[in-house]
């Protein structure tokens, strides 16, 4: 997505790693196209302040900041570049994914960075994961598949 859709719309990755060792950083980051935080103690300082403050909740997150500012763009650019990858459906359909890798660009650059004091932080998690439990409990239950595994399972339960 960064090579083909990134840099030409002047988009910078910086990579914050939670790896542990800088072998295992290395390792990874060498295959990687952008630049990172380092991995000594000031990058971990520096990675701890901004995963605080962006309400991080687990990995991997990739969130879009406004360059001049600093201020959050998004931070489900993750779970949207997962969509735009994948949204020809399965039919490798290039041209459908290309369509939406750019217009999910253009999407970022037409948002109005929103200051993170006013912006609702996700954490980087799925919309889903953001629910309360009696809400994600209440999603479950209203989709078909829940319904009729829970008939198969009773159905089984009484002829075993």
């Amino acid at each position: 997505f960064y090579t083909e859709y990134g840099r030409s719309a002047k988009l910078e990755i910086v990579y914050m790693s939670a790896d542990s060792t800088e072998a295992e950083f290395n390792d990874y980051f060498d295959k990687m196209p952008w630049t990172a935080l380092p991995i000594d103690r000031e990058g971990g300082l520096t990675k701890g302040r901004i995963a605080h403050s962006l309400n991080v909740k687990g990995v991997p997150v990739l969130v879009i900041l406004d360059a001049a500012t600093g201020y959050l763009v998004s931070d489900q650019a993750a779970q949207e570049v997962r969509r735009a990858m994948t949204s020809d459906g399965g039919n490798d359909d290039k041209a459908e994914t290309i369509k939406a890798c750019k217009d999910l660009v253009i999407k970022w650059n037409d948002t109005t960075p929103l200051p993170f004091h006013e912006a609702t932080l996700t954490g980087g998690l799925p919309s889903f994961m953001q629910l309360s439990i009696r809400d994600k409990i209440w999603t479950v239950l209203k989709t078909k598949w829940f319904v009729i595994v829970l008939i198969l399972v009773l159905k089984w339960y009484k002829y075993r």
